[in-house]
């Protein structure tokens, strides 16, 4: 699985490369979210979208570029 990660080609179904709006957005957050609440929110989705628990590869990697965003600008 981690190689597939790695080796598959980049999907476009959307940008690696995301604002903070449309971070929070992807997460369900409002403006001024704490880390804290950033944190729970994203262990939430990655229990329904993790690929090892059925999951969207896609909607996964959505999610996490999403936390990376907030988590740099926090």
């Amino acid at each position: 699985f981690i190689a597939q990660l790695f080796l598959r080609k980049k999907n476009k179904s959307f940008s690696s490369n995301i604002d903070k709006k449309e971070a929070l957005e992807i997460l369900g957050l409002d403006e001024g979210a704490t880390r804290f609440s950033i944190n729970k929110r994203y262990q939430e989705l990655m229990k329904i979208n993790h690929p090892d628990k059925g999951g969207s590869n896609d909607e996964f990697i959505k999610i996490n570029n999403a936390y990376n965003e907030l988590v740099s600008v926090c």
